[in-house]
């Protein structure tokens, strides 16, 4: 769990510029996972759900990244 400050000041929505509302946008505070655990609040959930974000395993940290330059 982080507070709204630490997410900021870590710079979890990324190194650029914040959009303009952001703050009002974040809650209080901000669960991120560290497994591949989830909780859903039923099991209809867990069936419509194919993917889910806000963790810090490897897997979800590490973005395939494609460059293609034109000569």
């Amino acid at each position: 769990m982080l507070t709204k400050d630490e997410a900021l000041s870590e710079r979890l929505f990324g190194t650029g510029n914040d959009r303009d509302g952001l703050e009002d946008m974040i809650g209080d505070y901000i669960a991120l996972a560290i497994s591949d655990k989830s909780i859903f609040i039923t099991h209809f959930h867990t069936r419509e759900m194919r993917g889910v974000h806000a963790g810090l395993t490897e897997a979800e940290r590490r973005i395939p990244f494609i460059v293609i330059e034109k000569k």
